[in-house]
């Protein structure tokens, strides 16, 4: 068995004693793929892991990194340019089909990171994957199956926990959860690393406010190291504290927003001697003086029982209510719900399971207040768009999330505005309002995409702020699934009777969407009418019927129902015999 603490250790990854054996013991399994769900607070390690590990293993190593949205086509194909072919567009493998191939040779370490920003639906595409080491996959217009080999392959899916993810993935995976490092375990780390102990104190106690800043990460052992050896270079105990946190721990805006506000509120740390100005509070007289950092182990609690003679004993009950917080001072939320009756808050807990904390006003990131004598569920951080639509309370809400809208959708959302309030090629907001529901303000900020003759894609960034009823608006502008952008496109092209001009159009039309959407358009025979579209989750048919049937199966060998691509060239030929016909006629 590999010594895979010494291993990480060496390239400067820590990991919990347990984390570390169960991965070991795990990777011994030889009873299909190793499939691994790395769990966890960003910044803890999770991708690295899986990078060390392949480097340990000397295997391939197949990398992906899902973005808000990756469909399953994502994870099967890339689409590149090339001038091979017609369209200009060639079709390659993707990591789930590279890993499959190369796991045939030698031993691949796939990884999908950030797998809670795809879609629920590729959830299922993975099923089989892990189940029997195969995908199914359409490449040159044909079917196939592609197959690894399973005892070369080891899967990781890294996730933040932005979505829960289906029961029967959760079986086909080994979850391992990996925490923040321990107080006493970074301490450790950095007294091997530094000499002198009071920097070893402050390095420990700004990881310490990194945490409880609760930033998107805390502070790593590569970032304290490096602060410490520069703060060991300057040689003087006069040194401007925040602008180095600025530089080497906290990256963000908004982080560094919040860790000025925690720290400013705590009780002063004591190491720096003289005061520097500062303009984000004073933050380094949070750090003066002499300090020290106790680190406070818990005794394991041994159970006992002790008996006791009683003169009665009753069932005891359980109290109903608990004590909510009142708001000491104005606080800007991104939800609102009065709750006067825990409508709100079993509704919040049943649909989206928020982790606990030990208390029970506060769970995930809901809260419950006093405010004006009433009981309110608020949300600190922006509702996503998803959130939003399974939310049937009625109060105040604020969300953010990005998606994609093509000007089809965009005018859409714009004849069914009540008002619009803003209007340029950048940023559009809108107000809807319902009788019952109350009334919504949405603002889209749209990057064109990709420009086409009949319809443009946008990338939107999708701002709303919902007075009413949550649901009744969030789906108005829900990301919308590609089938749905084809079937409204393709229904003012469709006819049973169509004219010469339609007919081409439609031909010109139909290929766009397939290159715009990467789905796949077909040309098809049948016999019960003159023109049809055909639609499924992947694919559009496009089909001529009886008046036609009879002469194009003599004059090019069709048979009926067969699926040619509509980049096949037959289809222009067929097009144009048609055309003819219809001038004729």
């Amino acid at each position: 068995m590999l010594d895979l603490k010494t291993e990480f250790e060496r390239r400067g990854l820590y990991y919990p004693d347990n984390v570390v054996s169960i991965l070991n013991s795990s990777l011994q399994l030889r009873s299909g793929i190793r499939a691994f769900m790395l769990r966890g607070p960003a910044g803890v390690g999770k991708t690295a892991m899986t990078y060390a590990l392949s480097d340990i293993l000397n295997a391939e190593y197949v990398f992906y990194q899902c973005t808000l949205g990756t469909s399953e086509d994502d994870l099967l194909y890339k689409l590149l340019p090339s001038e091979r072919t017609k369209s200009g567009i060639e079709k390659i493998p993707g990591p789930l089909i590279e890993a499959l191939l190369k796991s045939r040779k030698k031993l691949t370490v796939l990884v999908l990171d950030e797998f809670d920003k795809t879609r629920p639906s590729c959830d299922a595409l993975l099923l089989d994957f892990l189940q029997n080491c195969r995908v199914s996959a359409r490449f040159s217009n044909q079917d196939r199956i592609i197959v690894g080999n399973k005892n070369n392959l080891i899967v990781f899916l890294t996730s933040n926990d932005e979505r829960d993810f289906s029961e029967p993935l959760l079986r086909r995976v080994i979850q391992i959860f990996i925490p923040h490092l321990s107080v006493k375990l970074v301490r450790e780390l950095l007294s091997k690393k530094f000499k002198d102990e009071r920097v070893v104190n402050l390095l420990t106690q700004i990881y310490i406010d990194t945490i409880n800043a609760q930033l998107r990460k805390p502070a790593t052992i590569q970032e304290l190291y490096q602060l410490g050896e520069v703060i060991e270079n300057l040689n003087s105990d006069n040194f401007d504290l925040a602008s180095l946190v600025r530089s080497f721990i906290v990256k963000y805006d908004d982080d560094w927003i919040k860790y000025v506000q925690y720290v400013n509120s705590r009780e002063p740390y004591q190491f720096i001697k003289e005061e520097v100005p500062e303009e984000n509070g004073n933050i380094n007289k949070k750090y003066e003086g002499e300090g020290e950092i106790v680190i406070e182990e818990k005794e394991e609690e041994k159970e006992t029982f002790d008996l006791n003679k009683v003169s009665r004993i009753h069932i005891k009950k359980i109290e109903s209510s608990f004590e909510v917080e009142e708001a000491r001072e104005e606080r800007e939320v991104c939800m609102k719900v009065e709750d006067e009756n825990k409508e709100a808050y079993t509704h919040i807990i049943k649909e989206f399971k928020p982790e606990p904390t030990d208390r029970p006003d506060q769970f995930g990131d809901y809260k419950m207040y006093f405010d004006e004598n009433k009981v309110f569920v608020v949300k600190d951080k922006p509702l996503t768009l998803d959130e939003l639509s399974r939310i049937y309370l009625t109060g105040e809400f604020y969300s953010e999330d990005r998606g994609v809208l093509t000007t089809v959708d965009l005018n859409a959302l714009i004849n069914s505005s009540i008002r619009v309030l803003y209007y340029t090629k950048n940023c559009i907001r809108l107000k809807f309002e319902h009788s019952r529901d109350g009334y919504s303000i949405i603002e889209l900020n749209l990057k064109e995409r990709k420009r086409g003759k009949y319809v443009s894609i946008y990338d939107v960034f999708v701002r709303m702020y919902v007075n009413g009823k949550a649901k009744a608006f969030a789906e108005k502008v829900k990301v919308i699934k590609e089938e749905l952008y084809l079937k409204r496109l393709i229904k003012d092209v469709s006819t049973d009777y169509p004219k010469r001009s339609q007919i081409l159009r439609y031909l010109d039309y139909v290929r766009e969407l397939k290159h715009t959407f990467n789905v796949n358009v077909y040309f098809s025979l049948y016999g019960s009418y003159n023109f049809k579209t055909e639609i499924s989750s992947d694919s559009v048919g496009f089909c001529f019927g009886y008046n036609f049937k009879s002469n194009i199966m003599k004059k090019f060998g069709l048979e009926e129902g067969a699926r040619i691509d509509i980049d096949d060239p037959i289809v222009d030929k067929v097009v144009n015999y048609v055309v003819s016909e219809l001038v004729r006629e």
